[in-house]
């Protein structure tokens, strides 16, 4: 049971006791404003206290948090009580931080039952300590101003649930709402004006001295007596008054006997180089997130485990768990990005897992943007289409191809019997026929105008995936059949009975989602055919980089298709713009702005429709395994 946490900073003057004693504070009473000029010794305090505490407590009594916007805090991340350590340069985190404070209060909250954390005799929670040194650039930073309320939220109600505050700032700007809930409050090298406005009362100056200022009295000071025991002073002395104090000097955490002492309690592991009593540790991204990076901060974790359908694309932000799509649950996937926002690596990264599988097939629909080319050249027995082509190159192709394998039903019905010559009908040997030519006529393309890269495709599924029947007619009659209750006699039946091919569609071209008839078409009837047979015959389709649809009925039936998603983009702002079209409609867009800050580049969400469950992942920047 942890019943205070007293640290001594320094000494007090006391002139009307004419005393010196030690200066302390007690993080479980007040949580803790340290207001001063630059090098006045802010962040020695802040060192100075996270020292205290590891000498004072263990790896089950404190967990340690820090944000540092001022930069000078980075190696105390690596001390055992430092569950996580965060600079500014990336919103995520600071976002993360709060996440993981407001889950700690509520989970405190539950647990003490409406007793205080100090008057909790068992079950008591571990105490955290929450640091924020330059607090003047979290309240100035416009990205930061969805949190300012989390952290009142945590000033106001985390001290009487195991929370403590300590922070730092330079100037008392925007500080009045939190001041109040910032009762122990020290002021290094100000001018007497300002320490005026910190305390509410004069003071005599003391000059630019750094680690020396004035701190009100929060506890009853303290002296010890010959047998080395505290008691209380006693006096007329105003509790609150500021007094003049002197800050002790923070020991070097890397040097002496602090080192010595804290690697024998930590028990630090000189070859694995890692304290064996720590806290847990909240990771953080390196710069450069790569495989070798991702393998070291899954920690043994097994990412995969269907390699033939399954795609590791990154971590998540709050876990940092593999986020893994499975293509064989779901056989539609849609990719929402921003331009240059990384969807290529992604994509090469979905695309390389898959053809690992040595059978699978690829088609790539491309348009005048070319971005699939390097996945042409990688797998360059790729169905490649994204420009108009004449019908009789197309033609000539075609002669180019093996004649298809005949079926076994149609071997089975050209195969007869004979018996040998000079042998009776009883007798004789029957020796089987070998089986005759069986005409499998393929579709002909007229000659004349030009294919389109939709007619392209819509071909290659008619005669490689799936009968379209009437929606192929343009392409083998010039023209449109309107009915479609009856057949065209004029075109022919589509892909041969063979064994079907595992095969990846990515659909990176525009003019998937544009309402012109064809497209149209495919989208409203060609995909929902495929949609029903995409499973049994090992399908699976990859809509690359997906553009507003103005026809709702396109829409809807995109919808319906997709059950898993990609948005490289801020996922409020995405929804907000384009929410109700998408399947990102029931979102809602102020939880959004409130649970996920602005995406880095590298960033990402990926989405189950079925499971409704958002994720913010960071990608890995590596195309090939």
């Amino acid at each position: 049971m942890t019943e205070s946490i007293i640290m001594q900073l320094g000494k007090y003057d006391v002139p009307i006791l004419q005393k010196q004693p030690d200066f302390e504070v007690d993080l479980l009473r007040s949580n803790v404003l340290i207001f001063g000029s630059p090098q006045s010794g802010k962040t020695n305090l802040i060192r100075l206290m996270i020292n205290i505490l590891h000498k004072k407590m263990n790896a089950e009594n404190e967990q340690i948090f820090i944000l540092d916007f001022g930069g000078a805090l980075a190696e105390y991340q690596a001390m055992p009580l430092v569950s996580a350590y965060f600079d500014n340069s990336n919103e995520e985190y600071v976002k993360r931080v709060f996440k993981i404070l407001e889950t700690k209060l509520k989970e405190n909250t539950r647990v003490l039952q409406g007793v205080g954390f100090a008057s909790k005799k068992a079950g008591q929670p571990r105490h955290i300590t929450f640091f924020i040194d330059n607090f003047n650039s979290f309240l100035d930073e416009p990205r930061y101003q969805s949190y300012q309320e989390k952290f009142a939220r945590l000033c106001r109600d985390g001290l009487s649930k195991g929370i403590s505050v300590v922070v730092t700032a330079s100037e008392n700007k925007g500080m009045s709402s939190y001041i109040n809930n910032l009762g122990q409050k020290i002021a290094l090298n100000l001018s007497d004006d300002r320490y005026s406005d910190v305390f509410g009362s004069k003071v005599s100056s003391i000059g630019n001295i750094p680690g020396r200022g004035f701190a009100n009295i929060t506890m009853r000071l303290r002296e010890k007596d010959r047998r080395g025991k505290y008691y209380e002073i006693t006096g007329t002395y105003n509790i609150n008054a500021p007094y003049e104090i002197h800050c002790s000097f923070a020991e070097d955490i890397n040097k002496g006997d602090f080192k010595r002492n804290l690697h024998k309690k930590f028990a630090y592991d000189d070859t694995n180089e890692v304290f064996e009593r720590q806290v847990e540790k909240y990771k953080i991204f390196p710069q450069e997130f790569g495989m070798m990076e991702y393998y070291r901060l899954l920690d043994g974790e097994g990412d995969i485990r269907e390699p033939d359908y399954e795609s590791a694309v990154g971590l998540d932000y709050v876990d940092f768990k593999p986020v893994v799509v499975n293509f064989r649950e779901s056989r539609f996937l849609a990719v929402y990005a921003k331009r240059n926002s990384g969807q290529d690596q992604l994509l090469a990264r979905m695309v390389n897992s898959l053809m690992m599988h040595k059978n699978r097939k690829l088609v790539l629909f491309d348009d005048g943007r070319n971005q699939l080319k390097p996945l042409k050249e990688k797998y360059p027995d790729a169905e490649y289409i994204s420009a108009y082509i004449s019908r009789s190159v197309l033609e000539k192709e075609e002669e180019k191809k093996p004649e298809p394998e005949l079926t076994a039903a149609a071997a089975m019905m050209g195969r007869t019997m004979k018996t040998s010559a000079g042998n009776g009908f009883f007798g004789g040997k029957a020796e089987p026929l070998p089986p005759p030519t069986v005409e499998i006529p393929k579709p002909k393309i007229p000659q004349g105008s030009k294919l389109s890269p939709m007619q392209q495709l819509i071909r290659y599924i008619h005669e490689e995936c799936v009968d379209v029947g009437n929606y192929a007619s343009m392409l083998y009659t010039g023209k449109e059949y309107m009915s479609v209750l009856e057949r065209n006699p004029n075109v022919p039946i589509g892909c041969l009975d063979t064994a079907p091919d595992p095969t990846v569609f990515v659909l990176h071209s525009k003019l998937i989602y544009s309402s012109v008839r064809e497209n149209k078409q495919f989208l409203e009837y060609v995909m929902p055919i495929l949609s029903d047979i995409a499973e049994e015959r090992d399908y699976i389709f990859i809509f690359s980089d997906v553009k507003k649809m103005s026809d709702i009925e396109m829409n809807d039936k995109f919808n319906t298709l997709v059950h898993t998603a990609f948005v490289l983009d801020n996922i409020a702002e995405f929804v907000s713009e384009r929410g109700q079209k998408t399947i990102f409609g029931d979102l809602d867009v102020k939880l959004l702005k409130a649970d996920y800050a602005a995406c880095e580049k590298g960033d990402g969400y990926y989405y189950d429709v079925e499971a409704d469950s958002l994720k913010k992942f960071k990608m890995i920047q590596e195309e090939d395994f």
